[in-house]
């Protein structure tokens, strides 16, 4: 049996291509559920091989003795227990506990990798990892091979079947650490495995390159400075082929050193931009948008925890996990709308996902797992396995703070764990003479009852973990998915959606929103269905009576009441769009976009125009130089009788100096620059006219040629004939 669940974990090796394109996340879902799955199956088979063999109960029970004693082990622990006291402190203790489909994290998600970790330190030896490494040699090989068809495709930064440029990466950073291990272990061999290692290592760094992750890069760069120098320091006297480590560490940095210099001094080349990798970061500048939202991100991060804004609790214990977005949207900064109009629900660096989600004492938890993995790591004998767990750790590290992690990634993590306490021989640290032959002159006959019901107890949360809280909201989100897909009736959908709609679990969210999004295009397109609108109205409803923390939800339901009023002619429900729209502002109340929805809610549904274009003019104060806000404030101004045309087209010209404004020109927009040219060709106003001209050629291409003969007639003073259509 405990073959068996060793078969399970190897499984583990293939999350990365698992692929389920039938839900709301084809990258992440099947993952997920994938994952929670085997581990559930590990648990089982491992409890029901404990409670049949005495033997093999009093030899977990001492490898579980030694485990439980381990500080690593308790520092992981720990991490998981503050991550459960998070829970009742978090403004959603629903997301805290069950987290999200789009993550796979919450407690749930972190207590399924907390078990890889468990599992894998009880039963796998050194041999075991080795296999795992090797399975995954074939699962890069076939990400590399759909990275290379995506590129060929045009995807300038594959993802492959992560689905993410930066998580490929990540992973083959972990195949270049496997090969280190698999090379240093068949070297004498010299057989198929050690010659795989060096292909594997090959395409491992090629695919990092095609990938143009400059987090991994930069991971990999520090790795290899810190290894090399640790090197020269530690084992300066000792040689492999020959040399020894203190001239390879002098010859390998000091070429690090002039390539860097020769890359920063000419990074403007075009030779670097034809380099995969290297052209992205050749580019790299302190204003790069991506850099800008990492550090008003930084700042948001530590507001929020400051315990003048929060008091101590929040800077101790943090919002709970999967809180970041609550933390985020408070304490939201208007300039973030410059570079990005996303919602963020992650810093983008684990050390501030950690200390806004788990607070000082989560941080503390999470630095000393680093620090105790490290120290193991340097206690090994082997040269080339210590070599390549630092640089494994080292990169994963700096990489982590330009990303979180994920489904893909956290096995890699917990995998790096197990491994970083495996004692040198052949064996796991677990079934070492010297543990158990102590642990043999200590036992009790308790020792097995108490392994027993430490493994039951765990089987018994995965079990309700797996069942109750990841496979059934895997088949809602299925099922609702499958039903979307079916070409049934309107009153058939109505009917059938019920069956999706509850419990209420963690997929309810996106379900929901779905069905929302489902209804307002039904709404808008064919006769209101009253049964039907109420339907959603209760689902819209009930979504926010669940998690009210999440302005996003408000949104959702405000622009379906906005459907409905305006389908219905119902001025009830536009009031009712703009009271959950202040219900939005209320969890964000600096976020730009929810002011937009109700400016224009009041201002052109509402006609109340003195108090919607105040709104408007706040949103543009919170961060005058956003094109959404000018472009806004523009329109509303030039819908005021007796409007100062060269004042709302100032605004709306700063507006569409950015291409994603340009991007979004619809008919309203012609429409409202005809109205600039028609008045500045009434005045006379020449400037103005060729500047609502040039705008007009710019964005009315189907009419190009009349507003060049028009353009041509205004710098000519020819105003008796232009003619605007």
């Amino acid at each position: 049996m405990l073959k068996t669940s060793k078969w399970f974990l190897f499984s583990l090796a293939f999350i990365p291509l698992i692929m389920d394109y039938n839900v709301f996340f084809p990258f992440v879902e099947g993952k997920t559920v994938f994952l929670r799955t085997i581990i559930f199956l590990v648990s089982i088979f491992f409890a029901v091989t404990i409670f049949q063999n005495r033997k093999s109960q009093e030899q977990i029970s001492s490898r579980l003795k030694y485990l439980i004693k381990n500080p690593l082990f308790i520092s992981i622990s720990s991490f998981l227990l503050i991550t459960l006291v998070g829970i009742f402190f978090a403004p959603s203790s629903f997301r805290a506990f069950l987290g999200d489909i789009e993550r796979g994290e919450g407690f749930i998600g972190l207590f399924f990798f907390y078990l890889i970790f468990f599992f894998m330190s009880l039963i796998f030896t050194k041999k075991d990892f080795l296999t795992f490494f090797k399975f995954s040699f074939v699962t890069g090989a076939i990400l590399f091979i759909k990275a290379l068809v995506e590129l060929s495709g045009g995807n300038s930064r594959p993802g492959s079947y992560t689905g993410n440029p930066i998580y490929l990466a990540t992973y083959f950073l972990f195949l270049i650490f496997a090969c280190f291990y698999v090379l240093k272990n068949d070297w004498k061999k010299r057989g198929f495995w050690w010659w795989s290692s060096i292909l594997v290592f090959i395409f491992s760094s090629v695919g990092i390159l095609i990938t143009q992750s400059r987090g991994v890069l930069l991971g990999i760069v520090s790795a290899l400075a810190i290894c090399f120098i640790y090197l020269l320091v530690k084992f300066r006297e000792k040689s492999i082929l020959g040399v020894s480590y203190k001239n390879i560490s002098l010859i390998i940095l000091g070429l690090c050193i002039i390539f860097s210099a020769v890359f920063i001094s000419t990074k403007s080349s075009s030779v670097w931009q034809k380099i995969p990798g290297l052209g992205r970061i050749s580019q790299f500048t302190f204003n790069d948008p991506t850099l800008k939202t990492r550090l008003i991100s930084l700042g948001v991060s530590l507001k929020s925890i400051n315990p003048a804004n929060e008091g101590v609790e929040r800077l101790l214990i943090g919002w709970g996990q999967e809180n970041f977005s609550v933390a985020y949207n408070k304490y939201y900064n208007p300039d973030y709308f410059l570079y990005e109009t996303a919602w963020f629900d992650r810093a983008h660096n684990k050390l501030m996902d950690v200390l806004v989600m788990n607070g000082v004492f989560g941080f503390i938890a999470y630095l000393l797992i680093w620090f105790f993995a490290f120290r193991y790591i340097l206690k090994k004998e082997s040269i080339v396995e210590k070599s390549a767990l630092i640089f494994f750790g080292v990169a994963y590290f700096i990489q982590n703070l330009f990303v979180f992690d994920s489904v893909v990634t956290y096995p890699l993590f917990f995998l790096f764990l197990s491994l970083s306490i495996l004692e040198e021989d052949s064996i796991s640290p677990l079934y070492h003479p010297k543990h158990s032959e102590g642990s043999q002159s200590k036992k009790t006959t308790t020792d097995p009852i108490y392994s027993m019901v430490t493994l039951l107890f765990l089987v018994l949360l995965s079990s309700v973990f797996y069942i109750g809280f990841s496979l059934i909201p895997y088949i809602q989100a299925k099922g609702y998915i499958a039903l979307k897909k079916e070409k049934i009736s309107l009153v058939d959908f109505q009917t059938r959606i019920k069956d999706y709609l509850s419990p209420y679990t963690y997929a309810q969210d996106l379900i929901r929103t779905d069905f929302m999004i489902i209804a307002i295009n039904q709404i808008e397109g064919a006769q209101v269905n009253t049964e039907f609108v109420q339907e959603v109205i209760n689902a819209g409803q009930g979504f926010i009576q669940q998690e009210p923390y999440n302005p996003r939800n408000f949104m959702r339901l405000g622009s379906l009441y906005e459907a409905i009023a305006i389908k219905a002619k119902s001025l009830e429900f536009i009031k009712k769009a703009e009271l959950v729209y202040r219900d939005a502002l209320s969890l964000s109340p600096n976020r730009q976009d929810l002011l937009y929805l109700m400016g224009y809610n009041v201002f052109f549904h509402q006609q109340q125009t003195e108090k919607g274009l105040a709104i408007f003019k706040k949103a543009l104060d919170l961060s005058p130089d956003v094109p959404e806000s000018n472009y806004y404030y523009g329109v509303a101004l030039s819908s005021l009788t007796g409007a100062d045309f060269k004042v709302s087209m100032s605004y709306m010209e700063k507006a569409l100096e950015s291409p994603r404004m340009l991007a979004k020109i619809d008919n309203i927009d012609i429409s409202i620059y005809k109205a600039f040219l028609n008045e500045f060709v009434r005045s006379r106003d020449k400037k103005n006219a060729l500047t609502a001209v040039n705008r007009l050629i710019d964005i009315d291409k189907a009419n190009s040629h009349n507003w060049l003969s028009a353009k041509s007639l205004i710098e000519k003073d020819n105003w008796y004939k232009i003619v605007i259509k």
